[in-house]
């Protein structure tokens, strides 16, 4: 959120190289970072990206373009294709941010993008659907183009829409790591959501966020 605010001020380096030693002493193997990928913001995000590498992190490139969800007022897509072709381009045109052992998620929540409705439609969710597949596939052979070993996906999404829309042909389709954004009310709740995913897919399954209720979630 700060990617604007913070672009030219070199001060704001001290706070990024803080934040990722703090993560790197948890134990951590990667910091997920979800600067935008657009070309504004490209000197912001390199400047996460090095302080990662320089504390021997991997990167979770958690990011997306602006356009998906219309942030720092960049217009919304009206093609779902036209971010396949933008996702390939950032990745090939920017190859010295990844290294082996990096994920990269070309559209993390892909419910709040472009294709919308998808609780209302079943053309819609088969439309949804389609595209997860289609943005794994794109993601890939942009990192075969580029000789990069990164793994491609984790797609994380609420736990509802991975519950009821995803299918074990998309997951398949799409990493085979099914990841939850989730924020329920008790750990047994949580827990419980885990081993049905788990059970349903029959695929691992990951916390891309949680945490206690929100007020306005739940």
């Amino acid at each position: 959120d700060l990617a604007r605010e913070k672009l030219n001020d070199p001060n704001f380096d001290a706070i990024i190289d803080e934040q990722i030693k703090i993560i790197a002493e948890t134990g951590a193997t990667h910091v997920a970072i979800a600067t935008p990928y657009d070309e504004e913001f490209l000197p912001f995000l390199t400047r996460w990206v090095s302080a990662a590498r320089r504390h021997n992190l991997s990167v979770w490139f958690r990011g997306n373009t602006s356009e998906w969800e219309g942030w720092f007022g960049y217009p919304r897509y009206t093609n779902p294709s036209d971010h396949h072709k933008d996702v390939y381009n950032f990745i090939t045109l920017n190859s010295g941010l990844f290294r082996e052992g990096d994920i990269f998620s070309p559209a993390p929540e892909p419910e709040n993008g472009a294709i919308r409705d998808i609780w209302n439609s079943e053309q819609k969710r088969e439309e949804f659907r389609n595209f997860i597949a289609a943005s794994y596939k794109n993601c890939q052979g942009a990192m075969r183009a580029i000789g990069k070993s990164v793994k491609c996906g984790y797609f994380s999404t609420n736990g509802d829409v991975a519950r009821e829309i995803f299918t074990k042909d998309l997951v398949s389709k799409a990493g085979n790591v099914v990841v939850i954004d989730h924020y329920v009310k008790t750990s047994k709740r949580l827990i419980n959501d885990v081993i049905a995913l788990n059970e349903k897919f029959d695929a691992p399954v990951m916390l891309g966020e949680f945490g206690a209720p929100i007020p306005d979630i739940n």
